[in-house]
């Protein structure tokens, strides 16, 4: 049971990380400057995202909870088995143009989860079949009781749409907080709708999402992204936009069908109590475990830290 917020700015009760999307950054940012050889096979494994990782976790845990009495609660939001067939099903090309995942990341990635696992208490892993990661992060936070506030860690744009003053706020790389009243200042539009409204016009080449309509100039754009909620609303009444010029209407009328398409793709997908409660997994502070795993990699230093800050692990 997470401790209601007590009002302390910038403090926050859930901590949730995108694991992938923070970890596959660090991996290859520090690429061949920490790795372990093992003795029997030889092989090289990249451990500096490892490091990285472990140590982040533990500087924003003491950062953003509360206190050590009240500290926050942490998931790790993961991609689930088979999480990108679904939205294949809609879209065969879905996520199809990202490269095979680079073998030394597979393995420090397995290594890093183990460590993970064996690292808290008061700690989760949220991995749901058939959903990706960013299915997690709003029925976690639409499904917790009590006045609690979210911290999202994570580099993904796309999540800003769950930003809510004195709820919900995203940390972007090591220390670039982003709140609601930010976004709406620094983009102009509002966050809640605007955002994947935008996706669903502009498409998203990192997800290979086909654009919605091709070569939409900002200055048609940002007064959509300001004027309309969905894009089901914005369909329904754009013909009607004077300050949409004649030239975009027939555009947009003639590519309703990917409209609607990029709509379903970019939307959350449902996840019940059910699937919820089958896909989260409770992490426990095992040294018994943790120690020798850590030894084992050679990652000493992480070691050291964290046995000095056992207190904010039990």
């Amino acid at each position: 049971m997470i401790e209601e917020n007590n009002g302390l700015e910038n403090k926050y009760n859930v901590l949730i990380f995108d694991t992938s999307n923070i970890y596959i950054r660090w991996h290859f940012a520090l690429l061949h400057r920490q790795s372990y050889t093992n003795p029997e096979t030889f092989e090289n494994i990249e451990t500096g995202g490892i490091s990285t990782l472990v140590k982040s976790f533990l500087k924003y845990l003491q950062t953003y909870s509360p206190s050590l009495e009240k500290r926050a609660k942490i998931i790790w939001a993961e991609e689930g088995k088979g999480s990108k067939e679904v939205r294949r099903k809609l879209y065969p090309e879905y996520k199809n143009n990202r490269p095979p995942l680079d073998p030394s990341l597979r393995v420090s990635y397995n290594i890093m989860l183990d460590i993970i696992k064996n690292l808290s208490n008061n700690m989760f892993i949220c991995q749901i079949e058939g959903r990706e990661a960013d299915d997690c992060f709003p029925y976690i936070i639409n499904n917790s009781r009590g006045n609690k506030k979210f911290l999202i860690i994570s580099n993904d744009s796309d999540l800003s749409y769950l930003l809510k003053q004195d709820k919900v706020a995203q940390l972007k790389g090591s220390d670039d907080l982003w709140t609601e009243k930010r976004f709406k200042e620094e983009k102009g539009f509002d966050n809640a709708t605007g955002v994947q409204l935008e996706k669903c016009i502009r498409g998203d080449s990192g997800d290979n999402i086909p654009k919605g309509v091709k070569g939409i100039r900002e200055t048609v754009l940002t007064p959509i992204l300001k004027k309309y909620k969905n894009v089901d609303d914005f369909l329904e009444k754009f013909q009607e936009d004077d300050a949409i010029p004649p030239q975009w209407k027939t555009k947009i009328d003639e590519n309703r069908d990917q409209l609607k398409l990029n709509e379903q793709l970019v939307h959350s997908f449902e996840i019940t109590d059910d699937m919820f409660d089958k896909g989260l997994v409770e992490c426990k502070f095992n040294p018994d475990t943790l120690y020798p795993l850590l030894d084992r990699y050679e990652l000493f230093e992480v070691k050291g830290i964290l046995q000095q800050n056992e207190d904010w692990l039990k």
